[in-house]
Order: C-alpha cells, then sequence, then structure tokens
C-alpha cells in the first residue's frame, strides 16, 4: 500500500543521511590497517594479527579483532583458510 511504501522511503532516508559514528570510522582504519599489514601468500591468527598490525587501540582484544575481520572475509577482501581445526586469515590468491 502507498502507507507502507512512504515509511520504506522514510527509513531510506533516514539510513542513507546518518554519518558513521566515531567507532565505526575508528573500526574502518582498523580494518584497513589489518589488510596493510597481510602478506601475499601469508597466513595469520588472529593472534598474530594483533602483533603484526600496526597503531592498535591498547585495548585490543582477540574478540575484537576477530569481529573487525569477519566482515573482511565476507566481503571476501580476506580468506579464512582451517588448517587442523585452526583458523588462519590471508589475503586471497588470486
Amino acid at each position: 500500500s502507498e502507507f507502507v511504501a512512504h515509511e520504506i522511503e522514510l527509513l531510506e532516508q533516514k539510513n542513507t543521511n546518518r554519518k558513521p559514528t566515531e567507532k565505526q570510522t575508528a573500526n574502518k582504519a582498523i580494518q584497513e590497517a589489518i589488510l596493510d599489514a597481510l602478506e601475499s601468500g601469508e597466513k595469520y591468527t588472529i593472534t598474530e594479527l594483533l602483533k603484526v598490525v600496526k597503531n592498535l587501540p591498547e585495548d585490543m582484544t582477540n574478540q575484537r579483532m576477530s569481529a573487525l575481520v569477519r566482515p573482511l572475509v565476507a566481503a571476501k577482501v580476506v580468506e579464512r583458510v582451517e588448517e587442523k581445526r585452526k583458523a588462519y586469515f590471508r589475503l586471497p590468491i588470486a
């Protein structure tokens, strides 16, 4: 109906006008740092990523690092590989 279409339109406008929050902006910067740290052909565990990624916040945990890597895997920018029940992350092989 017209009402539903109008409500959807209002929601879409609301979403497009929103600026990213400070935390989202910071997370984006961390994700870019993760991509910069990944070397072609190398595999990294989350713990190893915590060591090689530069300028991480002091309070960075394995869980948070994992949460930041997950969308990169979903977007196929980073590849998740399992070996002997351990997860590794690497740049996709072309």
